[in-house]
């Protein structure tokens, strides 16, 4: 049997959309159920790729408004030279991270190499340390994680790497933090002298073995590194020579500063998603985009609807009993797919910043 193409094309000269009809004489009885059939084929085989191009046409817009909403977050994370409290002395850098009124800031506070009697494993120890860095997370001017780190030399900047200490009460994996224990004091960021309390707790902490991961670096170090293979031999170096700590091989970190704050800060800077009001702005944009996307292809079908019923000489009455049945189909599915699409936005915008971080972070590093 032949076979009656109609192809519509656009400004471009491309066909999004193909329909094949049996070239058939229709009457009046048989007209109304041929109709429908061919036209639920076509429909079924049709919708989904034009779907497909008319969202393509919309996707730059798309796109725009979630570089928008990222933008809003402001959740890059940057050093900064900017100090919203006091700055303790030794500071060498600082990050901040600002979401609607929810602040995390990151200080790394330097301490050269010293020889510091600590109590440790039960007694008390006089023992040499080589470059300290303690990282201080804080979120909306208190402190919320910590972590130490040591170096052999002064960092020259956010690029260097640091390397685990070789103490208890420091996690052997990640995120590698302190154990704050029960007798860490409530630290704030906006009082004076802030680090020296936390300074003052750190070194009069009682460093003990629990024999699990809090042990892991201490460990590690014991096994990799012989002159502090245990805290006899380390005592022994600090007293006779403390300047060799700064020569030792301590176990390194494998990634540098910058990119191991950029790493903790969406993890524990509990900045939460774009604010409500932002976030209602940017749904209603999406859900505007959304209608004017579904109005589109429901008008594309009507006219095609039209179209082929004309030319397959179909009731006036029968197109216009269809339309109606079209519009109702429409209504529902508009009602469903906006129901779909706002749950997809509300996760997007939960899970947007560690992945957007993450994504600069690796851009970062393939441009280095």
């Amino acid at each position: 049997m032949a076979k009656r193409k109609l192809v519509r094309h656009d400004a471009t000269g491309e066909s999004p959309w193909r329909f094949t009809f049996s070239k058939r004489k229709i009457d009046i009885k048989t007209g109304e159920r041929e109709f429908r059939k061919d036209f639920l084929r076509t429909l079924a085989e049709q919708q989904s790729t034009l779907w497909k191009d008319i969202l393509a046409q919309q996707s730059e817009e798309v796109a725009q408004l979630i570089t928008q909403e990222l933008q809003s977050r402001k959740n890059a994370v940057t050093s900064t030279s900017e100090f919203s409290g006091p700055v303790p002395a030794g500071t060498r850098f600082k990050w901040k991270v600002q979401n609607g009124n929810k602040l995390c800031e990151v200080f790394c506070i330097e301490n050269p190499p010293q020889t510091r009697t600590i109590h440790i494993f039960g007694e008390k120890r006089n023992l040499a340390f080589p470059w300290i860095y303690f990282l201080i997370l804080s979120r909306n001017g208190v402190m919320k994680m910590s972590w130490v780190f040591y170096s052999n030399k002064s960092l020259r900047n956010e690029k260097d790497t640091l390397a685990f200490p070789n103490l208890p009460n420091i996690h052997g994996s990640d995120p590698y933090e302190m154990c704050l224990g029960s007798e860490c004091p409530t630290i704030c960021t906006t009082h004076n002298n802030w680090y020296q309390t936390f300074h003052d707790w750190f070194w009069h902490s009682k460093f003990i073995n629990d024999n699990n991961a809090w042990m892991t670096h201490y460990t590690n170090a014991t096994n990799t590194i012989y002159k502090v293979r245990d805290c006899e031999a380390w005592e022994q170096l600090s007293l006779t020579d403390p300047t060799q700590v700064i020569q030792l091989g301590w176990l390194p970190l494998h990634m540098s500063l910058q990119q191991f704050v950029e790493t903790m800060v969406p993890r524990y800077g509990e900045l939460g998603t774009i604010e409500n009001k932002d976030k209602q702005e940017v749904l209603k944009k999406l859900k505007k985009l959304d209608e004017s996307l579904i109005t589109k292809f429901k008008e594309i079908l009507e006219e095609k609807m039209l179209f082929l019923g004309t030319h397959l000489a179909v009731p006036v009455h029968v197109a216009k009993i269809s339309k109606e049945q079209i519009s109702i189909l429409f209504s529902s599915l508009k009602n469903h797919l906006m129901a779909t699409l706002q749950q997809r936005y509300k996760l997007m915008g939960t899970m947007v910043t560690a992945d957007f971080i993450t994504s600069t972070q690796y851009r970062k590093e393939e441009s280095q």
